[in-house]
Parts: structure tokens; sequence; C-alpha cells
């Protein structure tokens, strides 16, 4: 025989205004967790938007600039799409827009080097990936030189670190709040059944028999709750993609997929864990503190 629910509106749980809730803390917390997905994809664009310059040697020609280019295109630090040649005339022609005139109007010869600039991939950007990079680029003999900003790169991998830190232990403090909250919901929506919990023990029920349709309606009730959050953050995205059209590019798909199963599975879990720990809790309460 399985237990049903109680039907009485003045001992039924308000389990509309506990999914409610609990969807709401969810999406509190999944707004947090979106944060962090995304501004993982923004981190690793600002790792992979610090410049690398290639100088190459005055008599390099139209060949050997082709062969270091397909060199430095092929070589697994280099991120793909990102390199970009600039000849010494070019170099002088944007010269000659700053200053509004030629160089040699000014009596001065052409002091730019024809030049590969490129960026590498994230897992490259530490300083012993950078200069085994640069050590290995210039065994070219094209190559006079690689140059890049070491203290940018430096400030950079520190930031981050101090931003990482900074969102890890905010995340626990929000997540630990989470359960906190879940928790006095579900306890305060089972308040009104604690007497009929005890009634139901005493005449003869087992503890089994008394918890289990509270844990499967919690089950179902953590898992609308998990799926509304989501709903709510999808909402967030697409109109976020509907004032910012270019934003969808920087979506981290497999991040945004385990961000709405985890919210998902913890509206389960705590949902359910919850319940077990309050009903239990009624059980072993004393009759002068139930009534």
């Amino acid at each position: 025989m399985t237990a049903a629910l109680p039907r009485s509106p003045r001992t039924r749980p308000r389990y509309f205004y506990t999914v409610v809730s609990v969807s709401l803390v969810l999406f509190l917390l999944g707004l947090f967790g979106l944060i962090l997905v995304q501004g993982r994809t923004l981190i690793r664009l600002a790792k992979e938007s610090v410049d690398l310059i290639a100088e190459l040697k005055p008599d390099t020609g139209a060949a050997a600039l082709a062969a270091v280019r397909q060199r430095i295109e092929a070589h697994p630090a280099v991120k793909p799409g990102s390199l970009r040649v600039t000849t010494k005339a070019e170099a002088a022609e944007l010269m000659r827009e700053e200053l509004g005139a030629e160089l040699t109007e000014l009596g001065l010869d052409n002091p730019f080097f024809d030049v590969i600039s490129f960026n590498v991939r994230e897992s490259y950007l530490g300083p012993d990936s950078l200069a085994a990079l640069r050590a290995d680029l210039r065994t070219l003999g094209a190559i006079n030189d690689i140059y890049y900003q070491e203290s940018l790169v430096g400030d950079v991998g520190r930031n981050l670190r101090r931003i990482t830190w900074v969102g890890g232990i905010l995340g626990v403090l929000l997540l630990g709040v989470t359960l906190l909250l879940i928790h006095n919901t579900v306890r305060l929506a089972l308040h009104a059944n604690r007497r009929l919990i005890r009634n139901m023990q005493l005449v003869g029920a087992t503890w089994g028999f008394i918890t289990r349709p509270y844990l499967l309606r919690s089950l179902w009730n953590g898992l609308l709750s998990g799926l509304l959050a989501v709903l709510l953050l999808g909402g967030v995205l697409l109109a976020l993609r509907s004032q910012v059209p270019d934003v969808v590019q920087l979506y981290d798909y497999t991040g945004l997929t385990l961000l709405f199963g985890l919210l998902i599975v913890l509206g389960i879990a705590v949902s359910t864990g919850s319940t077990y720990a309050v009903v239990r809790r009624y059980l072993h309460l004393r009759n002068e503190a139930i009534y």
C-alpha cells in the first residue's frame, strides 16, 4: 500500500509557494554561476588578446616571409586566425597618416621592419611557455626577434588569479546561503504537517511509510524548481541576445549545459534532502514539542 499525502487544506503543505521560492533561490545562484561560466570565456579572450610580434630581418624576401608565416601558423601555441602581417611599407603609410607627411619629406628613411603579429592560446600564456615559444621561433633565420610585454603577461596572470579566488569564495558563500534558504523553505512548508506525521506514527505507521510520499513529492518539486530556474536563466540569455546580438558568439554552451544540469540536480537533491531531514526531525520530537 502506498501512502498518500494529506488533502486537507489546513494540513497540506503549500507546495506551489515552495516551488516558486526554491526556483527563485536557484535562479539567483544560477545568475552567479552564469557570471562565472561566461567570465571564464572572457578571461580566456583577455589572455588570448596579448599580442606577440615577430620582427623580420631587413633582407627577408617574399618567399622567406611566406615560409615564416606558415611556420608560425602551424605552431600549436598560436591561436588560429590571429596572425597578421604588417610590411614596412604599410607601417610607413600608417606613420604618414599620423604625421600628415611622408617620411622622405621629413628627411627620414623608412625605419620600420616587416613584422608578424599573432596571439597565443590561453594555455601557452605563462612566462615559461612564452620563453620557449620565443626561443623556438628565433631559430628561424628570417626572424630577428620576438617581442611581447612581459609585465603585461605577468599582470594579467596575477589579476586573473585574484579574480578566480574572489569568485570561488563568493560562490561557496552563496551556495551555503542557497542551501540554508531552501532548507528553511521546505521546513516551513512541512510545518503544518507535523501533527499529522505524529498521528501516523502513533497508529503504527513505519518511518518509511510516513516518509516516502513526502520524499516523492519533494523530488518532483525539486525537479520543477530546477527546470523553472533554468527557464528563467534561458530568458535572461535570450533577452541579452536580443539586446546585443554579437554576445551569442561568447556563449560557452558546454559550461551553460553543465550549469543548467547542476541547477536541476541541486534542486532535486536539496529539496529531497531537506524534506527527509525535516520529516525525520518531527518523528523524533516529543509530543509536547509537536503540540
